[in-house]
Protein backbone atom coordinates (compact mmCIF):
# COMPACT_ATOMS: atom_id res chain seq x y z
CA UNK A 1 0.00 0.00 0.00
CA UNK A 2 1.53 3.48 -1.15
CA UNK A 3 1.68 6.21 1.52
CA UNK A 4 -0.17 8.92 1.00
CA UNK A 5 -0.93 12.85 1.93
CA UNK A 6 -4.54 14.00 2.43
CA UNK A 7 -5.41 16.91 1.35
CA UNK A 8 -8.79 18.79 2.28
CA UNK A 9 -11.06 20.73 -0.75
CA UNK A 10 -13.80 22.54 0.24
CA UNK A 11 -16.94 21.64 -2.34
CA UNK A 12 -18.22 25.29 -3.08
CA UNK A 13 -19.34 24.72 -6.58
CA UNK A 14 -23.10 23.27 -7.41
CA UNK A 15 -24.51 24.41 -4.13
CA UNK A 16 -22.42 22.76 -2.03
CA UNK A 17 -21.82 26.49 -0.05
CA UNK A 18 -18.30 24.48 1.63
CA UNK A 19 -20.76 22.48 3.56
CA UNK A 20 -19.17 19.04 2.20
CA UNK A 21 -15.36 18.38 2.11
CA UNK A 22 -13.59 15.49 0.00
CA UNK A 23 -10.25 14.41 1.19
CA UNK A 24 -8.12 13.81 -1.89
CA UNK A 25 -5.07 11.37 -1.48
CA UNK A 26 -1.62 11.86 -3.31
CA UNK A 27 0.78 9.35 -2.60
CA UNK A 28 3.72 10.65 -1.08
CA UNK A 29 6.48 10.58 -3.46
CA UNK A 30 4.18 12.71 -5.86
CA UNK A 31 3.47 15.24 -3.31
CA UNK A 32 7.25 15.58 -2.26
CA UNK A 33 8.28 15.93 -5.81
CA UNK A 34 6.10 18.61 -6.80
CA UNK A 35 5.09 21.54 -5.36
CA UNK A 36 3.08 24.87 -6.42
CA UNK A 37 0.64 24.68 -9.47
CA UNK A 38 2.17 21.00 -10.57
CA UNK A 39 0.93 20.38 -7.03
CA UNK A 40 -2.59 21.52 -7.25
CA UNK A 41 -3.05 20.28 -10.28
CA UNK A 42 -2.37 16.77 -9.25
CA UNK A 43 -4.53 17.14 -6.23
CA UNK A 44 -7.48 18.29 -8.78
CA UNK A 45 -6.71 15.61 -10.97
CA UNK A 46 -7.16 12.84 -8.46
CA UNK A 47 -9.93 14.74 -6.83
CA UNK A 48 -12.17 13.06 -10.34
CA UNK A 49 -14.20 10.29 -9.49
CA UNK A 50 -12.54 8.85 -12.69
CA UNK A 51 -9.34 8.49 -10.89
CA UNK A 52 -10.91 8.34 -7.47
CA UNK A 53 -14.06 6.92 -7.13
CA UNK A 54 -16.03 8.36 -3.67
CA UNK A 55 -19.41 7.22 -3.34
CA UNK A 56 -22.07 9.93 -2.65
CA UNK A 57 -19.34 12.66 -3.36
CA UNK A 58 -18.86 14.42 -6.52
CA UNK A 59 -15.75 15.38 -8.08
CA UNK A 60 -13.51 18.24 -7.40
CA UNK A 61 -14.76 21.34 -9.32
CA UNK A 62 -14.14 25.05 -10.71
CA UNK A 63 -15.60 27.34 -7.53
CA UNK A 64 -14.18 24.31 -5.20
CA UNK A 65 -11.37 25.21 -2.67
CA UNK A 66 -8.12 22.83 -2.33
CA UNK A 67 -6.40 23.30 1.55
CA UNK A 68 -2.72 22.14 0.73
CA UNK A 69 -0.36 20.93 3.45
CA UNK A 70 0.61 24.60 4.28
CA UNK A 71 -3.26 25.47 5.32
CA UNK A 72 -3.27 27.55 2.35
CA UNK A 73 -6.67 27.53 0.39
CA UNK A 74 -6.63 28.01 -3.75
CA UNK A 75 -9.89 28.78 -5.44
CA UNK A 76 -10.27 26.25 -8.22
CA UNK A 77 -10.57 28.48 -11.70
CA UNK A 78 -11.92 26.85 -15.25
CA UNK A 79 -8.13 27.58 -16.11
CA UNK A 80 -6.07 27.63 -12.72
CA UNK A 81 -5.80 27.98 -9.39
CA UNK A 82 -6.28 31.35 -6.74
CA UNK A 83 -4.47 31.59 -3.69
CA UNK A 84 -7.05 33.11 -1.42
CA UNK A 85 -5.96 34.91 1.48
CA UNK A 86 -7.99 34.97 5.28
CA UNK A 87 -9.90 38.22 3.42
CA UNK A 88 -10.49 37.32 0.24
CA UNK A 89 -11.63 33.57 1.40
CA UNK A 90 -14.19 35.44 3.72
CA UNK A 91 -15.23 37.55 0.77
CA UNK A 92 -15.55 34.50 -1.35
CA UNK A 93 -18.29 32.67 1.08
CA UNK A 94 -20.05 35.28 1.38
CA UNK A 95 -20.76 35.22 -2.78
CA UNK A 96 -23.92 33.57 -3.93
CA UNK A 97 -23.73 30.61 -6.28
CA UNK A 98 -23.97 32.69 -8.89
CA UNK A 99 -21.39 35.10 -7.72
CA UNK A 100 -18.78 32.55 -7.49
CA UNK A 101 -19.39 30.93 -11.06
CA UNK A 102 -18.93 33.88 -12.23
CA UNK A 103 -15.69 34.47 -10.45
CA UNK A 104 -14.02 31.64 -11.39
CA UNK A 105 -14.65 31.49 -14.84
CA UNK A 106 -13.48 35.23 -14.83
CA UNK A 107 -16.91 37.01 -15.59
CA UNK A 108 -16.29 38.17 -12.24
Amino acid sequence: MKETTNFIVELWAFGDNGKKRREVAVPVVEADAINGESLLNLIFKLGQNDFSPMESTRSVSSGDIIVDHTGTRWLVNSIGFTKLDTAAYERYTKLSGDERQKLTYGNG
